[in-house]
């Protein structure tokens, strides 16, 4: 793009970057450290982490879009994140239409630490916990975000007895804050 120097000033809706997962397995994998600002990552499928996997990682995400990605094998997690032992902060970012076919439609955090603010979570859905986020053994924050039209859709046929859970948010075995948010 054209922004000046500093990130202060630059301008994420005129000068964004697309990162397009062509519906061939996870946009982007991080392994150790990595800051992603101003992205739209859009069309993963895979099995677990469509959008973004990080595995043992310090992750920082800000003012991105994560959409349209998808897990939907039927052990599927974590359509649009899927963090496994991470410090994943996340900040100024739109979830939307991000799917899985078992839990956590946008974000997965699994024995993680989990930063989440100022974000939007829009028609997300999974098969059976956490239309958006799905926590288990991590400790998480979550302040001033906004959670709509997330839900959850099982794939079983019509009179399966199935436990639904979380259609925004599923905690277990975790430690969570929610502050300041809207649940729609």
């Amino acid at each position: 793009g054209t922004d000046s120097e500093t990130i202060e000033n630059r301008r994420v809706n005129d000068n964004s970057t697309t990162v397009h997962g062509n519906m061939e397995g996870s946009v982007i994998v991080v392994k150790r450290r990595a800051t992603l600002d101003g992205l739209t990552v859009s069309n993963g499928e895979e099995t677990s982490a469509a959008g973004i996997r990080a595995e043992h990682a310090d992750l920082t995400i800000s003012n991105c879009r994560v959409v349209e990605n998808g897990s939907f094998d039927s052990t599927s997690v974590g359509g649009g994140i899927y963090a496994n032992v991470c410090k994943l902060i996340v900040h100024h970012c739109c979830f939307h239409n991000n799917k899985s076919n078992k839990t956590a439609g946008a974000i997965l955090l699994a024995s993680s630490i989990g930063e989440i603010s100022d974000c939007v979570f829009s028609s997300n859905s999974c098969g059976y916990l956490g239309g958006a986020i799905y926590s288990t053994k991590s400790t998480f924050t979550i302040q001033r975000c906004v959670f709509s039209s997330n839900i959850m859709n099982p794939n079983e046929p019509p009179g399966t007895p199935v436990m639904l859970y979380g259609g925004a948010i599923y905690s277990t075995r975790s430690a969570g804050v929610i502050e300041n948010s809207i649940f729609d």
